[in-house]
Order: C-alpha cells, then structure tokens, then sequence
C-alpha cells in the first residue's frame, strides 16, 4: 500500500527547552507534545499489521504520566494494540530545576509499541 509502512521507529525530543531548540525541545504537555503529535500522524501512515515504536521521555506530574494520558484521549479506541512500559523511572533528574518542570516529580523513560489491527480496506 503506497505511503504506509510496515515499521515506524522514532526517538522525539522530550525535554522543556526555553531556547525552542529543534532537537532537543518536546514542546508543551511537559516536553511530550512532540512525542504526541508524532504518535497521532505515524499511525495514520501504519499499514494493517504496522508498527510504530517509540522511546522518549516523559514527565511525571501529580503522580500521572502526561504521555499515556494524552495517548488515551487522543488516539483510537479500535484498530490499535497499545502496550506502554516505564523502563526507567528516573531520568534527567539534574534537569528538574530548569525553568518549566516546577510541578515535574521526575521524568521516566518510556517504550510504547502500536500495532494497527485492523482489516485493510
């Protein structure tokens, strides 16, 4: 099927960056606007059986993590498998002072696997 793809792989920018540099800023939601955003347009390009996989950082705030609870509002509730690890609760600690992360208890690292289940057309 032209423009869809078997496997995305990607590693988005997470972090607040006052300075808005491309590889490094991950935009508003904490830094995970750019992993969101990434999300949302990859897997309208996954062929039915496709994969996307993403690494990144995430913020944790008030004891949620802003990622998985924007994926949840956002993404479809048919046609995607979804799994989602923490695979390291603590990252980038030294960085929790900076400007932007007053309400950031910590910023894990995250692995998301989605699969499109669907039947193709």
């Amino acid at each position: 099927m032209p423009g869809h793809y078997d496997l995305v792989v990607t590693h988005p920018p997470f972090m607040i960056d006052e300075g808005q540099r491309a590889y490094r800023d991950g935009g508003d939601l904490y830094g995970a606007r750019l992993s969101l955003e990434w999300v949302a347009q990859a897997i309208d390009l996954l062929a039915p059986g496709g994969r996307l996989i993403l690494h990144t950082g995430v913020s944790i705030v008030g004891g949620r993590d802003v990622l998985l609870d924007a994926l949840h509002e956002r993404l479809p509730t048919n046609g995607l498998s979804l799994e989602y690890r923490e695979l390291d609760p603590d990252i980038f600690g030294e960085d929790l002072d900076q400007p932007g992360y007053a309400e950031v208890e910590r910023i894990a690292a995250v692995g998301l696997v989605i699969r499109r289940v669907d039947e193709p057309d």
